[in-house]
């Protein structure tokens, strides 16, 4: 038995979810009965042509909706390297932000937009800085200390954890957008994509945990 599955990819270059292999190996060996087939695509799944048992999207409208559970939510913060923390122009405050480049990963720099306007920044352009077709180039960069980056707190745990990047703010997380699996209408959850839905809850919940625990600089 198993669970096919399409995974949406984002404008900015990684998986829903961070699915990645390591973690449905971790799957696959806690439930070796269940064999989950991922693959990855630029669109949403589109159940009336194509034959996929759910689909992982993002959505920043996290009202319920019909055959579709909620996942997680995507929770972002600004990261950088520890360098400009005391550097030249250190970053101290969310205003410092002006004397820094903005990294982005989100072609309409809508994560920043967010970030800057629920923190009452007005003194910073969200528009300024630099683009970067992919996520991992944008994260790259700010590892260099090229600049000030928008990370999703799950995907940069381990980056967070030995300190190649660091958040420079005591600020909460922006809550961007949030993660649903979603099924057709005309067909029920099996009782594999039910085990494979709690896995995948419960392994955001974990990871949820450890992020909101991580020292701030």
């Amino acid at each position: 038995v198993g669970v096919t599955l399409r995974a949406a990819q984002r404008a900015h270059g990684h998986l829903d979810l961070g699915l990645k292999v390591p973690q449905i190996l971790r799957f696959q060996a806690e439930r070796p009965d269940i064999q989950v087939r991922l693959t990855t695509s630029w669109w949403h799944v589109d159940f009336a042509r194509e034959d996929f048992d759910a689909g992982i999207i993002v959505s920043e409208n996290r009202e319920e909706r019909p055959n579709a559970d909620l996942l997680m939510v995507e929770r972002m913060a600004p990261v950088c390297a520890p360098s400009l923390l005391d550097g030249p122009r250190p970053l101290r405050k969310p205003e410092d932000l002006a004397h820094h480049r903005l990294l982005h990963a989100v072609p309409d720099h809508r994560d920043w937009r967010l970030w800057l306007t629920r923190n009452a920044v007005d003194s910073v352009d969200p528009e300024s800085g630099e683009d970067f077709d992919f996520l991992d180039a944008t994260l790259q960069a700010a590892v260099q200390g090229y600049g000030v980056a928008m990370g999703d707190l799950m995907l940069i745990e381990e980056d967070l954890k030995v300190g190649r990047l660091v958040m420079p703010f005591d600020r909460p997380p922006t809550e961007i957008g949030a993660y649903f699996l979603v099924y057709p209408d005309s067909r029920n959850l099996s009782p594999e994509l039910e085990a494979f839905r709690d896995w995948l809850r419960a392994a955001a919940e974990a990871g949820q945990a450890r992020t909101g625990n991580l020292a701030l600089a």
